[in-house]
């Protein structure tokens, strides 16, 4: 969203984009403002979980789900089998269609709002396990990943793909097995992203981690160390913008999303020695202390 704020430089991915990408900048923004209306109707709480707005940034997970590969559908429904399909790349050729459709998606945005000169900047956390596929269909992509410990991460995926799937199905059934199917689909991703990493370390251009608590204490800083790596300036007016965008969506604007792992069965050190890997490149890449 930051990063959007930028938009001489940058495109994005609006929300009503997701969801009407062939309608206009009329129609569009109001089908997806009364999208929203109607779902803050139903649960108030829905934006402090993940907040949307109609021409505000969102994630590809949307879009992706036209192809029928996306973890917005592991949220949604339970099927566990869905996210062992997606996340182990079973059938690599769909993953690759998968992209494949991405960028025919986002070619058609580029054509409709004839933007075709500015960086996308794009974002899901469901790019994490296969960025070597990403990377494949998109060669000049560069990666920009958020770190921070496990255990928040793990809080707070959880709790959203509840929350989400709370809403849609009359009930969640076991706590203890729809857990684990969210930490077995975050172990799988992150245990990509290190065999990505490895695999392209020498590309220092490739990809920039960012220390999500850095980027939260200290953003317009981090935003500068983004676009130092990228060789790009950060002229005054585009501080201006962040610093304008950062005062109007201050973190806990709509409320905290509060969560505890504890909720669903699971203990601190459960989290450590499943994600002990990723947990070791945090500490090794000095993204967290030991």
């Amino acid at each position: 969203n930051l990063l959007s704020s930028d938009s001489d430089r940058f495109q994005y991915l609006k929300f009503w984009e997701c969801l009407h990408p062939l309608d206009n900048k009329l129609l569009g923004p109001l089908q997806a403002h009364l999208l929203n209306s109607t779902a803050d109707y139903i649960d108030p709480c829905l934006k402090t979980v993940h907040y949307v707005e109609a021409n505000g940034a969102e994630e590809c997970i949307f879009p992706m789900r036209f192809s029928n590969l996306s973890i917005l559908n592991s949220f949604t429904w339970n099927i566990p089998t869905y996210n062992k399909y997606l996340l182990n790349k079973i059938n690599q050729e769909k993953i690759k269609f998968m992209y494949q459709e991405h960028k025919t998606f986002l070619q058609l945005l580029q054509y409709k709002n004839q933007s075709s000169k500015k960086q996308w900047i794009l974002k899901s956390p469901g790019h994490t396990g296969m960025l070597d596929t990403l990377y494949e269909i998109f060669p000049d992509a560069i990666i920009i990943t958020t770190h921070r410990h496990p255990i928040d991460i793990v809080g707070s995926y959880i709790s959203l793909a509840a929350f989400v799937r709370s809403h849609m199905i009359s009930s969640l059934g076991n706590y203890n097995e729809f857990a684990k199917e969210m930490i077995d689909a975050l172990q799988i991703g992150m245990k990509s992203l290190i065999k990505f990493y490895h695999q392209y370390d020498n590309n220092t251009k490739l990809i920039i981690d960012i220390s999500y608590e850095k980027l939260i204490k200290y953003p317009i800083d981090t935003i500068k160390y983004i676009y130092k790596a990228c060789n790009e300036q950060v002229d005054q007016k585009c501080v201006t913008k962040m610093k304008k965008h950062i005062k109007n969506n201050k973190q806990h604007k709509y409320g905290k999303h509060i969560y505890n792992i504890s909720d669903y069965g699971i203990k601190n050190k459960d989290v450590d020695i499943i994600f002990n890997e990723y947990i070791q490149f945090l500490i090794k890449e000095k993204i967290i202390k030991k």
